[in-house]
């Protein structure tokens, strides 16, 4: 941020759940930082949505809540290119109303201390399933053709790691995780920013994220009843053929395994349900017997 070729008015550092955002937040080199804390509930589930909005209302305190403020939110493990604030500011004022997504770049392993932002332009080519943008072309409407993971072969996809808007841009938003569909069926058009790049520090991935089963499915769902379609197929297909999820009648819900044995038992057969009702429960095979002679009917 203290490389950026335009200031911003306010850097608002929002930490969810961290007990001393304050110091960590004044070591930021730059203008000055005003850290915001959230509450993180019992559950441990990152309060991503509760973040956002509260950092917007925090800048707004701010400087002020000028109607001529605009808002970037960018993830914290992500560094600002010197032209992301100025590029965001041209676009915003060619496109005061859009919804404006400026372009992520994943880093590899690397010690990014002493890097240049040429530098970290080289290290991080261009996101495949995203649009590249000419700087000239900021503020251009588009859609976009998706990647494998994309839901629907019409949705653009959509980034909040790198976002920016006015302050009444998110007013006409539903305080949600913001997806291409919410402000398209709204009427307010997406928009690609040509060189306001940022840069995602590495850090290790679960594929598919097995220790989100619970939050992706329960978003997904969420997301199904508002627009009738499946997002994050590719993740959702992927914990089906792990036997963590599968689809029924009620959309796609959570397996529960259930290692019972014998799972030739009477017992055991008779606490399913009848052929062909469905359930969530998938009952795992028997395990090989250890012991080398086994009894007849009864291996363990």
């Amino acid at each position: 941020m203290a490389r950026s070729t335009a200031a911003p008015a306010a850097h608002v550092v929002v930490a969810m759940g961290d007990p001393e955002p304050g110091p960590q937040a004044a070591a930021v080199a730059g203008p000055p930082v005003h850290p915001v804390q959230v509450d993180v509930p019992p559950t441990g589930e990152l309060p991503l949505v509760a973040a956002r909005n509260a950092g917007a209302r925090a800048a707004s305190e701010v400087t002020g809540g000028s109607p001529d403020d605009q808002l970037v939110f960018l993830d914290v493990d992500c560094i600002p290119s010197p032209e992301l604030i100025s590029r965001y500011r041209q676009a915003a004022a060619a496109r005061p109303h859009a919804l404006l997504c400026g372009p992520v770049r994943y880093l590899p392993p690397a010690d990014l201390d002493a890097l240049s932002a040429e530098e970290l332009a080289g290290l991080a080519p261009p996101h495949a399933a995203r649009p590249p943008r000419r700087p000239e072309r900021s503020g251009a409407p588009t859609t976009m053709s998706c990647s494998g993971r994309c839901p629907s072969p019409s949705a653009a996809k959509s980034s909040t790691r790198s976002a920016g808007s006015t302050p009444a841009t998110p007013a006409m938003v539903p305080r949600t995780p913001i997806s291409p569909s919410t402000p398209r069926s709204r009427g307010i058009p997406l928009c690609w920013v040509g060189g306001a790049e940022a840069y995602h520090q590495h850090h290790p991935v679960s594929d598919p994220p097995v220790e989100h089963l619970d939050s992706i499915l329960r978003n997904a769902q969420r997301f199904h009843r508002r627009w009738g379609f499946w997002p994050m197929r590719g993740w959702l297909e992927a914990f089906d053929e792990r036997g963590l999820a599968h689809r029924g009648s009620r959309g796609w819900v959570r397996t529960i395994g259930v290692a019972s044995v014998p799972a030739s038992h009477v017992y055991i057969r008779h606490l399913s349900p009848p052929d062909g009702e469905e359930t969530s429960v998938r009952r795992l095979p028997d395990p090989p017997p250890l012991r080398e002679e086994t009894p007849t009917g009864a291996p363990w």
